[in-house]
């Protein structure tokens, strides 16, 4: 199967319906915009069933940025996650596990290759990502960590 912009939306879709006891499902909301050549942008946002906004933005030089970001390429057929930032009151209650699973089903069924990401330096998050997902550091890119979906 060849890769189409018509995955990104897939890909979307499945994101859209990403459930959760914490989630209000009715709520998420999932952007697709082109991004580059032959990329997209997918930008997230959950929310509680008490409504309140459960992604924390994360700050790039003093700019505020959505805390749930992925770019999907065409070419590399790969997804990188850029950012997934869950506000602290709702972290440790496998909502960031169980979207990331979502996402990488809805990555295998579309055929992406391989999901990337750059662990934060400040935390465990390495040790996160290798022991709950199975990425694994990058030998030619050390600062990049890699599941291979194929």
């Amino acid at each position: 199967m060849i890769w189409s912009s018509s995955s990104a939306d897939n890909i979307a879709n499945r994101l859209r319906d990403f459930q959760h006891p914490d989630v209000n499902r009715n709520r998420t909301e999932v952007s697709v915009t082109p991004f580059g050549h032959k990329k997209t942008l997918l930008r997230v946002e959950l929310y509680a069933n008490d409504g309140t906004y459960i992604i924390d933005p994360w700050i790039v030089n003093g700019k505020e940025r959505p805390g749930l970001l992925f770019t999907i390429d065409a070419i590399s057929r790969s997804i990188n996650i850029l950012a997934i930032y869950l506000d602290r009151e709702y972290q440790g209650r496998g909502i960031g596990t169980d979207f990331v699973t979502c996402l990488e089903t809805a990555a295998i069924n579309e055929k992406i290759r391989e999901m990337a990401l750059k662990p934060d330096d400040l935390t465990a998050a390495a040790a996160y990502w290798q022991n709950k997902h199975g990425f694994v550091f990058d030998p030619y890119k050390p600062s990049l960590m890699i599941k291979r979906l194929d």
